[in-house]
């Protein structure tokens, strides 16, 4: 038996297999009992209704919408190309198109209703789990960040503080904004992840991430 292969196997499937378990813990508690103890009003204290903050978070909301993010994964994976690191660029785009896809099939299994704390626009699904904005926006910046940080030379910390800075903005407008419940994007961040721990573990196997 060759135990250094099985060890790397295991610890390539630890990621994903964690952040699935825990999307499926919080899926399970959310079908359980909806909504969680202290969202609602969180949410409520969180909304900031008729401010001028809320053209602030909705500008947010927008440039975070699923098209704005196509153009750009496109674009970064299109840089990739060009460099010569097309198999990093099949990865990230695979990663974004499988969130992409998988969200809205999830959204529709659990059928959570949004937060009724202010009137929501009329292009919003009815249902809120996990958060589109929060699943997308994470598996696009996610990738940028494990390319960033594959570089010699780039500072890992830098990429990092960045992408969780994107994110909390990203999901500070969903709860502003009262799409979201903070479970909702928590699941969002989760599916994300267990994408692109996936495509991460495939790809350390391939010179091309290095």
């Amino acid at each position: 038996m060759n135990r250094p292969a099985d060890l790397r196997v295991w610890r390539w499937a630890a990621g994903p297999a964690s952040a699935v378990l825990a999307l499926g813990a919080l899926a399970l508690a959310v079908s359980v009992r909806d909504p969680l103890p202290g969202e609602a009003g969180l949410v409520r204290r969180l909304v900031v209704g008729d401010s001028p903050w809320q053209d602030v978070w909705a500008g947010v909301a927008a440039a975070s919408d699923l098209l704005p993010l196509v153009v750009v994964s496109m674009v970064g994976a299109l840089g990739l190309v060009t460099l010569g690191r097309w198999k990093t660029a099949l990865a990230a785009l695979g990663s974004c198109a499988v969130v992409w896809l998988v969200n809205p099939a999830l959204k529709a299994l659990l059928a959570r209703p949004r937060p009724d704390v202010t009137e929501l626009p009329g292009h919003l699904s009815e249902h809120s789990f996990p958060s589109g904005h929060a699943a997308n926006s994470a598996v696009v910046v996610g990738a940028a960040v494990l390319i960033v940080a594959s570089w010699r030379g780039t500072h890992r910390i830098v990429s990092l503080a960045l992408g969780a800075v994107t994110l909390i903005v990203v999901a500070t407008a969903q709860l502003a904004l009262g799409r979201h419940y903070p479970s909702d994007i928590v699941a969002g961040w989760l599916l994300a992840a267990a994408v692109l721990a996936t495509a991460a573990g495939l790809m350390r196997s391939t010179d091309d991430f290095r």
